[in-house]
């Protein structure tokens, strides 16, 4: 039997995991040094390329899948051995001490993302093995206690709508969001803007440029800083807990209005229609096609998750009757209105996503289960130009593990509403 398991070697902290590789048929065990025997069953494997050429004359097709990943039980030692049973016989194959994962999330995630478990079995892998240790990690996440806050220009004493923008990467936006805020006499006069700084690489010239905004677009401001990265629920968050209107519109930094009085008809809007919790707007891409008209729950059988879908995204708009909503399952974050005191109730956002994605589609399932409505007013058109910031915090596969991780975690939280509206989709759409 060739000697096995070489796990990687990452940063100081407990390790919930044990990675390596194994040929033959076993089975094996992992064993610490007070005896605590954890089988290796049902572990997520992948192809080793380099064990593959070392062994494929011997072991030939056996070899395809020769890395593994298996939980550890809690509990687990300082030092693990892989033992296998050939006939009566306990083999030692490998033993080496425990070398522990990274302790914050993020770190987590793309030190156990890197090994290669193929997409479709991610799911799975969440389920059975390290899913509840990252949900661990980000519960445990602290956020710094003091929050910094400055103001240009007089905010009114009770706004009726406050504008919660987080910022992260770029700000350059900031600019064409406030030259078309400061031609709306409602946003101007009966709202307040809040940019909360999200990334302590631009922390300094944000502030710097506070007093320059005021003096070229005249709309009152408030900066907010929260002492680290919060990614995007953490930074709404943040800002929802210092705004003051009646109510609250999360909207994205790279979310542009296209004309004047838009937000005041949305804000009517919510108020005439008391069944409603929370209100989306249309959004379009600059060449003019559909980015979101409202979202709706899929089921990919390939990644065995439920994931958010855009209808008619891409599409060239449909016609829009003045003064519609749409309801929809869920709507998108980049621009959402509703009323502040009930969005805090619900807690604001999810912070137990990582990174990004699914918070918006959280929150429209928790106000749901509040006994409201969330719909989508398309007569209410602004543009997006959509993630011009998001690479920052990753691509490639690493991306695409960590929306696989936040579908898994959605669909743990919220299966049965989600499945109640495919059906209801489906016969809405038969």
């Amino acid at each position: 039997m060739p000697p096995s398991s070489d796990p990687p070697s990452p940063p100081p902290s407990p390790a919930p995991l044990c990675v390596g590789w194994t040929l033959g048929e076993g089975p094996f065990f992992l064993i610490d040094e007070n005896g605590l025997c954890q089988p290796l069953e049902a572990p997520e494997r992948w192809n080793r390329p380099d064990i593959f050429s070392a062994f494929a004359a011997d072991y030939g097709a056996a070899c395809a899948d020769a890395g593994f990943l298996q939980a550890l039980p809690a509990g687990f030692g300082r030092h693990a051995r892989l033992i296998a049973l050939h006939g009566d016989t306990l083999v030692l194959a490998h033993e080496r001490d425990v070398e522990p994962a990274p302790r914050d999330a993020v770190g987590y995630a793309r030190w156990a993302f890197s090994f290669p478990v193929p997409p479709e079995r991610m799911a799975a892998r969440f389920s059975r093995h390290d899913g509840a240790v990252l949900k661990t990690l980000i519960n445990r996440i602290e956020h710094p206690k003091n929050t910094w806050v400055e103001r240009a220009g007089i905010v009114p004493a009770q706004p009726e709508v406050s504008i919660v923008v987080p910022l992260y990467g770029r700000y350059d936006f900031v600019d064409h969001q406030l030259l078309e805020f400061a031609e709306d006499p409602f946003i101007r006069k009966r709202c307040e803007v809040i940019y909360v700084v999200d990334d302590p690489t631009i922390r300094a010239p944000v502030f710097a440029n506070l007093d320059t905004w005021w003096q070229l677009y005249g709309v009152p401001l408030t900066l907010v800083w929260g002492g680290r990265n919060r990614g995007f629920s953490g930074a709404s968050n943040l800002g929802l807990s210092q705004a003051q209107g009646r109510q609250v519109l999360f909207l994205n930094s790279d979310v542009i209005p296209t004309r004047s009085g838009w937000l005041e008809d949305l804000s009517r809007r919510l108020d005439d229609h008391s069944d409603y919790g929370l209100l989306g707007t249309r959004l379009l891409f600059p060449s003019g096609g559909v980015q979101h008209d409202g979202m709706v729950f899929e089921y990919n059988g390939k990644y065995g998750v439920w994931l958010n879908q855009h209808p008619g995204k891409g599409l060239p708009p449909l016609s829009a009757t003045a003064g519609q909503i749409v309801p929809w399952p869920a709507a998108t974050g980049a621009c959402l209105l509703g009323n502040r005191a009930e969005v805090a109730a619900l807690g604001g956002f999810s912070e137990d996503y990582l990174i990004g994605d699914f918070e918006d589609s959280d929150l429209c399932l928790k106000m749901q289960a509040a006994g409201r409505s969330v719909g989508v007013c398309p007569d209410i058109a602004l543009t997006h130009l959509e993630r011009q910031s998001f690479g920052l915090q990753g691509s490639g596969d690493f991306r695409m593990r960590v929306m696989l991780f936040n579908a898994w975690l959605h669909q743990e939280r919220w299966r049965p509403a989600i499945e109640r509206h495919s059906v209801t989709d489906a016969g809405a759409a038969a």
